[in-house]
């Protein structure tokens, strides 16, 4: 009975040690990219930002690893590239030379208008960033106007 008792309290310390260490290990910093808005790869739509004081830049607050933020860093070096569609970063989050393609179409239309663009939304629909468990906490700016245009042939 001693024992068990024992083997009880030492799993129980183990535990607790385990979870004290584990919400240690995450951190929360502030990072940044580069958004641009382009035309997309067939040359069908156009998108440019409605927005004068917009220079690109987003700042980022991330919370994560401190492994995988320190990944995330890296990649956004690289801007993010968004066409009516779709978008890519020229290097991927493993460091990899690579085009990783993302589905954004809900974010910027294959539709010639007007829209909002919410950058927490955009950034954070990165698979690599779900792959490495690293969440966008907040983005300044929060939003941009993009217009998508039909380019004239």
């Amino acid at each position: 009975m001693k024992l068990l008792i024992q083997s009880v309290l030492v799993t129980l310390i183990a535990a607790l040690a385990w979870a004290w260490a584990e919400s240690d290990s995450l951190a929360t910093v502030q990072s940044a990219t580069i958004v641009e808005f382009t035309a997309d790869p067939v040359g069908t739509y156009s998108a440019k930002v409605d927005d004068p004081g917009w220079t690109g830049v987003v700042r980022v607050t991330l919370r994560g690893s401190g492994a995988g933020i320190d990944r995330t860093q890296r990649a956004f070096v690289q801007p993010l590239v968004v066409w009516p569609g779709g978008s890519r970063r020229g290097v991927s989050f493993g460091g990899e030379e690579a085009s990783r393609q993302i589905a954004l179409q809900p974010l910027l239309p294959s539709t010639a208008g007007r829209y909002v663009i919410d950058l927490a939304e955009l950034v954070a629909a990165q698979p690599e960033l779900r792959e490495l468990g690293v969440v966008v906490t907040r983005v300044e700016p929060a939003s941009v106007r993009v217009v998508v245009e039909a380019r004239q042939e």
